[in-house]
């Protein structure tokens, strides 16, 4: 692959094959000046080759390095937190989902559920803890979930 930005940073990856019509021009020149230098068949067929190649990338591109480019794709620290945290509040959510019906079915057998309720309020506040979101530390279960 070929990588390049444009001058409002915007990125660009190509296959390989692709050419610039700059670098297009410069294969049709070497071509056309081997073939004037002995017209032969074989020239001929590289000059027309060389005339045939289809141009992707503009010209107005800069080129990078594929260091440059990776580096450029990388996420930045905020979103990277931004992922984790959605992440953590998705886990935090199913389990908050998964504790509300517990309570439920314990309500309904006319079991006491504080202690699921004590939880479910631990994993709201989860998104409060200073480590939040790459150092959390989750609530301990009051029990198995009796529910699927």
């Amino acid at each position: 692959m070929r990588y390049f930005k444009d001058d409002t940073n915007q990125l660009y990856a190509y296959d390989n094959g692709l050419l610039t019509s700059t670098e297009k021009q410069a294969q049709v020149d070497a071509a056309q000046a081997a073939y004037d230098a002995d017209n032969s068949d074989e020239n001929l067929i590289a000059l027309q080759s060389a005339q045939s190649i289809r141009v992707y990338i503009k010209d107005d591109l800069t080129e990078l390095s594929e260091t440059d480019y990776q580096a450029a794709i990388a996420p930045t620290d905020e979103q990277k937190q931004a992922t984790e945290a959605a992440a953590v509040r998705a886990t935090r959510d199913e389990l908050a989902d998964r504790t509300s019906r517990e309570i439920n079915r314990l309500e309904d057998a006319g079991t006491d559920a504080s202690d699921w309720r004590q939880y479910r309020i631990a994993l709201r506040n989860v998104p409060e803890q200073d480590g939040f979101p790459f150092d959390v530390q989750w609530p301990e279960t009051p029990g198995e979930f009796t529910g699927k």
